[in-house]
């Protein structure tokens, strides 16, 4: 860590801690004590969140990880509060609290990204990996739709997960257009040959018992 930052940071939490101590023990309101922004660089503060970030996502639930999680959150919550117009910022704070399973916090970050810039795929994206990781398939679907109207038509991972959404809601016909749109990124990929094939003999044995019920249907 810069050690200018991390100075600051000392000096504001023991600034902070007996300004509200004082105030409990008189019963007096505790105001916020405004920070100075001008006194912070962007550039290294962001340097030292995207670190902190990079390690939190590599290393999972381990006690380090877990560490790089709450430096994290607090380097990009301060970034925020300095560059509220700043979707990269938001986003990867959304990420951070939902890896960590806060998931009101990662809702409400993802919704504002969102709001910040409407028509950008990657934060769509991400708020339907949210809503995939937690089964929530219909919800996830929905985002995962505008990220693919909105530049990701030829996303890999955009077009699989759509895929095998459709394929757990018994949409087999859509579930193929989008299975089929990843083998043209990935034409050699055999297993996904197999399970276009599997779906092609479920649609078809669908559609010959819509047929055949029709028919019945209208016999009677």
């Amino acid at each position: 860590m810069n050690k200018r930052i991390f100075c600051y940071l000392v000096v504001l939490l023991l600034v902070c801690i007996p300004l509200k101590v004082n105030a409990l023990l008189e019963g007096q309101i505790d105001y916020s004590v405004p920070i100075d922004y001008s006194k912070l660089e962007e550039s290294e503060l962001a340097a030292a969140a995207n670190q902190c970030y990079v390690k939190a996502i590599n290393m999972g639930d381990s006690a380090e990880g877990k560490f790089n999680r709450e430096s994290a959150k607090r380097y990009y919550q301060l970034l925020t509060d300095m560059y509220p117009e700043n979707i990269s910022y938001c986003l990867k704070l959304a990420i951070i609290h939902d890896i960590s399973g806060e998931d009101r916090y990662a809702i409400g970050y993802y919704s504002k990204a969102l709001n910040l810039k409407r028509k950008q795929a990657y934060p769509f994206y991400a708020f339907g990996n949210f809503y995939y990781k937690r089964e929530l398939y219909r919800k996830a679907l929905k985002y995962y739709k505008k990220s693919y109207e909105y530049g990701f038509s030829n996303h890999y991972y955009t077009l699989k997960n759509m895929a095998v959404i459709y394929e757990k809601l018994g949409d087999t016909r859509a579930s193929l257009r989008f299975y089929n749109m990843l083998l043209e990124l990935t034409p050699n990929d055999e297993d996904l040959q197999e399970k276009i094939r599997l779906l092609e003999d479920i649609n078809t044995t669908n559609l010959l018992y819509y047929q055949n019920s029709r028919i019945h249907f209208s016999d009677k």
